[in-house]
């Protein structure tokens, strides 16, 4: 309802300030950035007009709460499995407007694999390698994986 008020000339003033209204009401509730991602539905996050609102409030909450560590990988993930994740990343990564979103956020699972010592065998399945190109987005993030993975993990076989 919003969304689409904000699209309009006439009512663009007024989208804007409920949009405003939502997250200093969030906020006075208490409401954390995961609650409000379940609070907008957003289990299809790159297909949803409410994905900036959420943005907005995550950037909102950190003004506001700075001694509180939000990351929206970490809320991702408690709704996601990684390869559902990493495969609704890569498929956001292919439209303009998501781009860098998805970018950014693919960068984070990938270092967060890394940490974790993910087994190559796993990262491959979830990036859905297997029949890509050879300059593909997930076949250049698999090799940098197993590249990292080889020189830190060196005893265990790949």
């Amino acid at each position: 309802m919003v969304v689409d008020a904000s699209k309009s000339p006439s009512s663009e003033s007024i989208a804007k300030r409920l949009d405003t209204e939502l997250l200093l009401n969030w906020n006075k509730n208490g409401d954390a950035p995961g609650t409000v991602f379940t609070l907008l539905k957003l289990n299809k996050l790159f297909d949803s007009p409410l994905l900036p609102t959420w943005q907005k409030y995550i950037a909102y909450f950190r003004e506001k709460n700075p001694r509180q560590r939000v990351n929206e990988l970490s809320i991702l993930r408690k709704h996601f499995s990684d390869a559902t994740l990493s495969k609704m990343l890569l498929e956001a990564e292919k439209i303009p407007s998501t781009k860098a979103l998805a970018s950014d956020l693919l960068d984070d699972l990938v270092i967060r694999w890394m940490a974790s010592e993910t087994v190559p065998t796993k990262v491959y399945s979830w990036l859905r390698v297997e029949g890509t190109a050879e300059n593909s987005v997930a076949r250049g993030l698999y090799d940098s994986y197993l590249k990292f993975y080889k020189q830190h993990v060196p005893d265990v076989a790949t």
